[in-house]
């Protein structure tokens, strides 16, 4: 059975950052694991990515789809079905449910399914991915560098917002990203074959079940293409390294060296195995989903969140994509996408062995990293690039990917010569950022007590602002101080500095402007339960909004619009409907209530829930109301 190995012999005598390395940490590049004692790094990581993700938890209202996958875990636990996600009894084939299910779990151990139930999965996932980027980092970087990454994973701009909601976007990113950089982890680690195809597939497995076929695609074709092009690197890399011995084996009478024979084979029994548990794990649910509700279900939970972004497609809107969707990303891993802009620099892409293929570099392991997460990339990016209508947060499962890169990048400016590129490029990063949080820190105070400029997210309490000013200036120096030292213990206080920063004005700036607009239909639903007969059931004329429905808790039974007085539908009480869907109902009603289910307060709510009380059994065109 063949063995996919790959060493990394990651010796400090052969590069050139060798000397300065050793001063990232009390391991430096020495090849220790990390996992045999505890790192302060990882605590403190753990430490800031907590305090970030748990503070405020609660005080954002629910929004977006998170009352969609929580109505349909209550349904799970109210029902006992876990096989058919639901949503007033109707099966609802969105996508699979591996979310909810998470949910569900996190309702069991609160006791209810509150905020803090509904989005516990999606911040415990963003903790876990920032170790998962900590973890597969310090392969190849020193303690600095993957405490950098991960930190800066941890406060990519897109992560903060959706790192903490319970959407699926989180735990999905993290099944995704786990799946590819445990295997490249296992890979470069000499793990058996078998193992590294089981944690690679059964972690896609996961993500499938998490939000459908993009896991596995992703999976199948990252290391399908990185197995066939590291076959060719190696030949290439091979026939240099000849023709610079051949000049000197020959005159000594000595045959140039052969290729090695035992290079890696994409399948083989092992592979076969990590296909068989994908399979396995995908089957457990797929198969009594299947005999519950047949082939044209199973299609449909597949297929129908991909199947609407190929709608409509039009070359307008495919080249308007093809120009923002690249600076959409860079906007959305601000401000450490920034740092990657270091990689344009041929003589940084040199020292890691990235400018000619088969030349000898002076970082070998860094090299194999950033070839790997390049092909990532290059592999997943077009995939949402290439689709007009593409979100930002459709890349996130590789923005862990894109961590590491700014680790590596971060790692070398700290450490290089004081005239160097990267050294250039960390100062000029640095400044920059630093007076970004200044003017941040003006505005808001501008903002706050003069009424100028006039934007909304700016506009704090008056002595809140001259607090986060204070704190920002004091940021600010931190960087600015930074900029100018290469002693590591300058790059672990300039790199927290800025994440906590980033973390505190999201906490802060950004969670105040949200709570000020939080949407208000948990209070007008606690308003209705107290006019509402104790014990009274509603039931809906057609589907109702998920955000009603969480807020309500109690069930609520889906019926036909009625047709007449007589119809059965209409021999209830207490109903409610979307005003959106309102038709003219054939007997005599009075409103009692109106809830918005608006992400956002508004004085005019888009979707409203009707709540009615039957009257009479006459048809009433007029249909009376209060």
């Amino acid at each position: 059975m063949s063995r996919i190995t790959d060493p990394v012999q990651k010796s400090t005598k052969s590069f050139l950052w060798s000397a300065k390395a050793l001063q990232c940490g009390p391991e430096g590049g020495q090849q220790k694991r990390w996992r045999r004692r505890l790192e302060w790094q990882a605590l403190l990581l753990v430490g800031i990515v907590a305090a970030i993700y748990f503070v405020r938890l609660g005080d954002m209202s629910v929004r977006g789809e998170e009352s969609r996958w929580a109505t349909v875990a209550t349904e799970m636990l109210r029902t006992g079905d876990w096989v058919v996600p639901r949503q007033q009894g109707v099966p609802f084939l969105s996508r699979p449910p591996l979310g909810s299910w998470l949910i569900a779990v996190a309702t069991l151990v609160r006791g209810q399914c509150d905020v803090w139930a509904v989005r516990l999965p999606a911040i415990l996932a963003t903790l876990l991915n920032s170790l998962l980027v900590y973890g597969y980092s310090r392969a190849f970087l020193s303690r600095f560098g993957a405490f950098t990454g991960a930190l800066a994973y941890a406060t990519m701009g897109q992560v903060l917002q959706l790192g903490r909601v319970g959407e699926t976007e989180a735990v999905f990113t993290f099944f995704v990203s786990a799946s590819l950089l445990v295997w490249h982890w296992g890979y470069v680690k000499q793990w058996h074959d078998i193992w590294i195809w089981i944690a690679g597939y059964g972690l896609a497995a996961l993500g499938a079940l998490t939000k459908g076929p993009q896991a596995p695609i992703y999976f199948v074709a990252v290391t399908g293409m990185f197995l066939i092009l590291q076959r060719l690197w190696r030949r290439h890399a091979f026939a240099a390294v000849q023709d610079q011995r051949t000049s000197f084996d020959l005159p000594m009478g000595r045959e140039s060296m052969a290729p090695q024979a035992n290079l890696p084979r994409l399948f083989s029994w092992s592979y076969l195995a990590g296909v068989g548990v994908f399979a396995g794990i995908i089957a457990c649910w797929q198969i009594p989903f299947f005999l519950k509700l047949g082939w044209p279900a199973v299609k449909a939970v597949w297929a129908s969140d991909t199947a609407m972004r190929f709608a409509e497609i039009r070359f307008q809107a495919i080249l308007e994509h093809l120009l923002t969707y690249p600076v959409e990303i860079l906007a959305c891993t601000l401000p450490w996408s920034l740092f990657l802009l270091g990689y344009s620099s041929k003589k940084f892409r040199g020292e890691i062995g990235l400018v000619k293929a088969g030349q000898v570099s002076h970082d070998p392991g860094s090299r194999r990293m950033v070839m790997f997460l390049g092909v990532c990339l290059a592999v997943a990016f077009p995939s949402c690039w290439l689709i007009p209508g593409a979100h930002g947060r459709y890349f996130m499962p590789l923005y862990p990917c894109l961590a590491p890169l700014v680790g590596l990048m971060v790692e070398r400016c700290v450490l290089a010569d004081p005239e160097s590129i990267p050294r250039k490029i960390w100062r000029n990063s640095l400044a920059g950022i630093s007076l970004v949080m200044i003017g941040l820190a003006l505005g808001i105070l501008s903002a706050s007590w003069l009424g100028f400029p006039k934007v909304s997210v700016l506009i704090q309490e008056k002595n809140f602002s001259l607090i986060y000013a204070a704190g920002t200036l004091i940021f600010a120096a931190i960087l600015w101080w930074s900029r100018g030292r290469s002693d590591w213990r300058c790059g672990y206080a300039g790199m927290s500095g800025l994440a906590v920063f980033l973390g505190m004005t999201y906490d802060t700036v950004v969670m105040n402007f949200i709570v000020r607009k939080n949407g208000i239909a948990a209070e007008q639903v606690a308003q209705l339960e107290e006019r509402l007969p104790k014990g009274q059931k509603l039931v809906s004329f057609g589907p109702i909004h998920h955000v009603f429905a969480y807020h309500l808790r109690d069930p609520i039974g889906l019926q036909d619009w009625p047709k007449d007085c007589d119809d059965h539908p209409g021999k209830v009480a207490y109903f409610c409907f979307a005003r959106n869907d309102a038709r003219p109902l054939p007997f005599a009603w009075e409103k009692v209530a109106e809830v918005s289910c608006d992400r956002d307060r508004t004085p005019e709510p888009e979707e409203v829930v009707i709540i009615g009380r039957r009257l009479t059994c006459r048809y009433d065109s007029g249909n009376s109301q209060n």
